[in-house]
């Protein structure tokens, strides 16, 4: 062992208070870099995944100037009838407000003494639900082509009358119709959570009051939204449409909006919009010339209607992404910066206390180059030893708080 390790090492060992110290502010410092880190990053795939839940794994889509606007069905056609088109598919997409009729056991939103909550006898009420959101018309084995969905519950839509709502809107119209927050919005459904799995069966005889809030709580979790049950689509002055709910589909990371599928040909009937869709995705053939493909048929579009690839939707997400970065610099900048002055000022004190000692090693024949190897192996020392620690107990931070959100962050930690 060279003489300048086994002076640090002495020197440590002499002042074990001191260096537990500054060995805890180095392994402080490693937990926020490295939770700081973690989180992010687990954050950044979560966003990415949300964008391909969204928008789709296919090369662009063709749709209105606004979001409100509609193309011509015809487009389908077209876009399929280029040779650089592998596969298109179209999509219709309406606002709507569905409603739910369920037993509810307990006192509802608009009465008063919310003291009652806690006592029983509960009573068993008729409560409706009505939440706002997106009907989605699909083809979907053409869909989930291009924007692969996971259900939690039952199947996929398969005749008209039936529907398969995302975990948000089951959520909205089992407890609570105001949304709230985006992720409030997600936490209710629980998704990631067990919550679903919870639902117990249905009493064939319900009864018409429960004494305990356990058996009221066991009651209205057991009528939450489930496939088999029936929804009504309410329309303005016309006669509601009775849909019965035959999945429950797995929201996108970081919530989104509450959506409901239901056959293409089903939607356009029902609105009188046979001839008309939101948007046409489509992915291109291998070997393609992206910039020039988009560059090209562009020109050769009619008014009112935008081709749009999916590279520009992600580089502006990476753009954002990139941003977010620059905090993480900052914030790692400062814990290094931090950690080092302390490091630093604590190493200097202890030369200054140790100048006698020093001096001795001089006299002794130690050179200058000796005595500088010595402190910057006791800073080694209490840098590897903070990292060392430092390290695992960021990465389990990092799991808790992603743990935490599970809801919001279903893909989980990313180290």
């Amino acid at each position: 062992m060279r003489p300048a390790w086994r002076l640090a090492i002495k020197s440590a060992s002499g002042r074990r208070s001191r260096s537990i110290l500054l060995t805890l502010t180095v392994a402080l410092s490693a937990v926020l870099i490295t939770a700081v880190s973690c989180v992010m990053s687990s954050l950044d795939f979560a966003i990415r995944q949300n964008v391909v839940a969204m928008v789709g794994v296919g090369d662009g889509h063709l749709a209105g100037a606004s979001n409100a606007q509609t193309i011509p069905a015809r487009y389908l056609e077209t876009v399929r009838g280029w040779p650089e088109v592998r596969f298109a598919t179209g999509q219709l997409q309406e606002s709507v407000s569905l409603e739910l009729q369920r037993p509810w056991w307990g006192p509802l939103e608009d009465d008063a003494p919310q003291e009652s909550v806690l006592e029983g006898p509960f009573d068993r009420r008729d409560r409706r639900l009505q939440a706002t959101g997106f009907a989605v018309g699909i083809v979907p084995a053409e869909e989930l082509a291009v924007r692969p969905r996971k259900l939690v519950e039952g199947r996929w839509p398969e005749k008209p009358g039936e529907i398969a709502l995302d975990e948000m809107y089951a959520g909205r119209l089992s407890r609570q119709a105001a949304p709230g927050s985006v992720l409030s919005q997600v936490s209710r459904v629980g998704r990631g959570k067990g919550v679903r799995e919870m639902l117990g069966p249905r009493p064939s005889d319900p009864p018409r009051s429960v004494v305990t809030r356990d058996e009221r709580d066991v009651l209205n979790r057991a009528w939450d939204l489930r496939p088999g049950d029936t929804v009504r689509l309410v329309r303005l002055f016309r006669e509601p449409i009775e849909l019965t709910v035959v999945g429950i589909v797995e929201q996108p990371p970081l919530g989104g909006k509450s959506q409901g599928y239901v056959l293409l040909e089903s939607l356009a009937r029902i609105y009188g919009l046979e001839e008309r869709l939101t948007r046409v995705d489509f992915v291109l053939k291998d070997g393609v010339d992206h910039e020039r493909f988009f560059e090209e048929r562009k020109q050769r579009l009619g008014r009112g209607v935008v081709l749009s690839s999916a590279q520009s939707t992600t580089s502006a997400l990476e753009q954002n992404l990139a941003g977010n970065k620059i905090g993480y610099a900052v914030v790692s900048s400062m814990a290094f910066f931090g950690a080092s002055f302390i490091i630093m000022t604590g190493l200097s004190t202890g030369v200054t206390e140790r100048q006698r000692e020093l001096a001795i090693l001089r006299s002794l024949g130690a050179t200058r180059l000796q005595i500088a190897e010595t402190q910057i192996t006791a800073g080694l020392l209490i840098g590897v030893a903070g990292a060392i620690a430092g390290l695992p107990l960021g990465t389990w931070l990092a799991s808790a708080v992603v743990g935490h959100f599970e809801a919001e962050i279903p893909t989980g930690l990313k180290v």
